[in-house]
């Protein structure tokens, strides 16, 4: 009898932690790999999980984030890790509510519409990213630091914001280093 029950028990213990493994390697880790957004990605080149975007990985000069995503994880569009590398032109719609700290840092996109909806964008989204021409919407309630800052300071970038906006006002007091104009559309 006593075997038997160290048996049930060793049986499921062994089930619980086969459950949680396989869960694991279902999911990504805090740091996900390369390998990881490649099992996710759909024939568009988009690394996509439960509503994230991981990582863009199209060869397309022009791209609208699909609609079914709510996030844009860190990186996801960072030209450092070569996400994203032909992009041009970058639309993100407002189903999207959050793009998280660093996504389009070293980004190789020259314009970037942030379209109404959009909620908040984390620390450094667009660090040291060489940027032509980018759109911010007025939906913007959270807006993390620096988030345009480059080493070497922006050349002639255009900043379109609503005027008397959460984004206006955080550009009128944050104008990243270099020749940046602030435009009020």
């Amino acid at each position: 009898m006593k075997k038997r029950i160290i048996g049930i028990a060793l049986l499921t213990v062994s089930s619980i932690l086969l459950f949680a493994w396989g869960d694991r390697v279902n999911q990504p880790d805090e740091d996900p790999t390369e390998a990881y957004y490649e099992s996710i990605k759909d024939k568009d080149g988009f690394c996509i999980k439960d509503g994230i975007l991981y990582a863009y990985l199209g060869k397309d000069k022009e791209i609208t984030i699909p609609e079914t995503v709510t996030e844009i994880y860190n990186s996801a569009l960072s030209g450092d890790f070569g996400h994203g590398a032909n992009l041009k032109k970058v639309i993100v719609p407002g189903t999207v509510k959050k793009i998280n700290g660093g996504a389009f840092a070293f980004t190789s996109a020259k314009k970037i519409i942030v379209e109404e909806g959009v909620k908040e964008i984390g620390e450094w989204a667009f660090g040291d990213s060489y940027i032509e021409e980018i759109w911010f919407p007025a939906s913007l309630e959270k807006i993390g630091n620096r988030i345009m800052e480059t080493e070497e300071g922006l050349d002639g970038t255009k900043i379109h914001v609503p005027k008397n906006s959460e984004i206006s006002q955080y550009f009128e007091q944050n104008m990243p280093y270099g020749n940046a104009e602030l435009i009020y559309d």
